[in-house]
């Protein structure tokens, strides 16, 4: 990484507070899955291509999104994964 960029990321480090943030991970309990195959989803198909696939961390789990085109059709899928499981 150029002199730069490596500054670049270092203050981007320090402005999110990124050691703070490594050290509140519960490395401990940790969530492993295969996300499916969003074609295979009922009503799509391989028609479908994928436009984007997003993951980010979200107060309390993790969210993905998937938002599939084919042609002027377009759909968004939202999975959200509990860090807390499954509440009443």
């Amino acid at each position: 990484m150029e002199a730069a960029q490596a500054g670049k990321v270092e203050r981007f480090k320090k402005r999110i507070d990124f050691d703070a943030v490594l050290m509140t991970e519960r490395a401990g309990q940790v969530v492993s899955t295969v996300w499916p195959d969003m074609r295979k989803a009922p009503g799509l198909s391989d028609a479908w291509t994928t436009a984007s696939d997003t993951t980010w961390r979200e107060k309390g789990g993790t969210a993905r999104e998937w938002v599939m085109r084919r042609g002027p059709d377009t759909v968004a899928i939202v999975f959200f994964v509990s860090a807390d499981g499954v509440t009443a």
